[in-house]
């Protein structure tokens, strides 16, 4: 990440592998003790993400370190997403609740001049990722992602550059009411909760009831004629075969000779450290 590297490289002795032991704990620390921490920002009770303890607990959070290219472009960031998504749903999951699988992956060499390029990734990758229903986030130093209950908070600003991947959720309504694909999505998978009354917390049922109004009930049929195929399963390789992995960009080889596919339980902070609730996302 340019000059903090090379003050971290000057700090520590210069060596390549102490700097990326450092980028792994900062993750961490970052995962353990912000985002299953509390924050009154956020702008409500309980952990920022109330997802991430339970993952680290049933040992189904896997964080890896991915080497990039200083020269990665958009599309490179995009092919990098692309085997996330086939790690992703190729794992071997330590629980069988599907809900609490996480992938994310620490993204080492990423300059700060080309931080932008994962919100511009995934901006360009998300209507394809939710229709297989997934949910891509991205975390950096100079994110402008707001919480979702208080918009003058930066909510996804981290101290190493990151993305995670997992499966869409209830509360994921907050992200996906401003398009009709993304929305439909959503409602294919959730709709009949709302109309069943069984979803408790209020600004989701708002999202969700305002979303319906202005896309209506009829873009859910649009879908499973058209576009919506791809949530039916017929084009779910349309991601991954899209955008060629960038030679450079992305090393399984790199990855095992650094050591780094391990999960976070074994170094995390003891659950009881880590408080969260059930009323949603940042």
């Amino acid at each position: 990440m340019g000059s903090l590297d090379r003050e971290l490289r000057g700090f520590l002795g210069g060596g390549q592998h102490v700097l990326v032991e450092v980028h792994m704990e900062a993750a961490r620390v970052w995962l353990t003790d912000y985002l299953c921490g509390t924050d009154p920002r956020v702008g409500r009770p309980g952990a920022v993400c109330p997802f991430v303890a339970p993952a680290i607990r049933a040992d189904t959070l896997r964080l890896e370190l991915w080497p990039v290219s200083p020269r990665i472009s958009v599309t490179g960031m995009m092919s990098l997403v692309n085997n996330m998504v086939s790690v992703f749903e190729g794992a071997q999951w330590a629980s069988r609740n599907r809900m609490l699988h996480t992938l994310v992956v620490v993204l080492d060499g990423l300059p700060l001049d080309k931080l932008t390029l994962t919100d511009e990734a995934h901006r360009q990758v998300k209507p394809e990722l939710v229709a297989r229903g997934l949910m891509l986030g991205q975390f950096h130093p100079r994110c402008d992602e707001r919480a979702a209950r208080n918009p003058s908070f930066r909510v996804s600003r981290s101290p190493v550059p990151m993305l995670a991947l997992r499966q869409m959720a209830v509360h994921d309504v907050l992200f996906l009411d401003g398009d009709s694909r993304s929305f439909t999505a959503y409602d294919q998978r959730y709709g009949k909760r709302y109309d069943s009354g069984s979803v408790p917390d209020p600004l989701f049922v708002k999202h969700f009831a305002r979303a319906r109004a202005r896309f209506g009930e009829g873009a859910a049929a649009a879908c499973a004629s058209g576009a919506g195929t791809a949530v039916a399963g017929d084009t779910t390789g349309t991601l991954v075969a899209a955008h060629a992995p960038p030679t450079g960009d992305w090393s399984s080889a790199g990855r095992r000779l650094y050591g780094l596919d391990r999960t976070v339980p074994r170094l995390a902070a003891p659950p009881s450290l880590c408080p969260t609730d059930s009323r949603g996302a940042m």
